[in-house]
Order: C-alpha cells, then structure tokens, then sequence
C-alpha cells in the first residue's frame, strides 16, 4: 500500500523550493494533488522516505505529517490458495457420430459448386 501524505500548502511549497527539478521528490511533489488548503501526495515508501529526509532538513514543521502517513496500517497480505480447484474431465465421445476420416471429400461440403462450361 502506498502512503498518502496530506501537508498543509506552505509545507508543500517550501518542500517544493528545496527540490531540485530532476529528482523524485521534486517529481512526486510537481504530481501531487491540491485540495483546500492541503496538499495530497501519493508515494511509494522510498519516495515518502527521500520526503522525510528533506523535510527533516528544510522544513522540519511537515516531518510529523510525513511520518503520520509512513505509519498508516499496511493491509494484509493475500496469500494463494495452496489447493487447485478439481479439474473438469469432458464428457465421454460418442464414436457412432464422429466421421472416419479427418479428410473432406465433397466439393459441395467445402462451400465450393462445379461450373458446367
């Protein structure tokens, strides 16, 4: 599960002027989504973890928002069934109406029709 972090706006531009253009943080934060006066940022744990590290750094005002979000409950893990489900056997042929032959021996049966000339 990906942590959600909701920052106040001014946590977020002050985060955003310390990143620089070609990180992940400045990437993850350029995507992030603006609602009323907070700021929702979708991540994956590296990402939030290189967030804290700035935060902590630059402006230590969002770190406990960020680590609220890093602490969320993960949900649990599903794990594969350990049995597979029984596997249907078809059903017994019945010969009397099969053909003899995989061959095909009628013009008529192909679609095709003879042109007297």
């Amino acid at each position: 599960m990906k942590p959600v972090i909701a920052i106040s706006i001014e946590h977020y531009e002050s985060l955003l002027k310390r990143a620089t253009e070609d990180s992940p943080v400045y990437l993850r934060l350029k995507n992030a989504v603006k609602m009323a006066n907070t700021v929702v940022i979708l991540c994956d744990l590296e990402q939030a973890e290189m967030l804290l590290q700035v935060a902590k750094n630059f402006c230590p005002d969002a770190v406990p928002q960020i680590e609220r979000a890093e602490d969320q409950p993960k949900p649990p893990v599903k794990e594969p069934p350990t049995e597979k489900p029984p596997v249907e056997e078809p059903p017994p042929r019945n010969r009397r109406n099969e053909k003899t032959s995989g061959v095909v021996n009628s013009k008529e049966t192909l679609g095709l029709s003879l042109i007297e000339t």
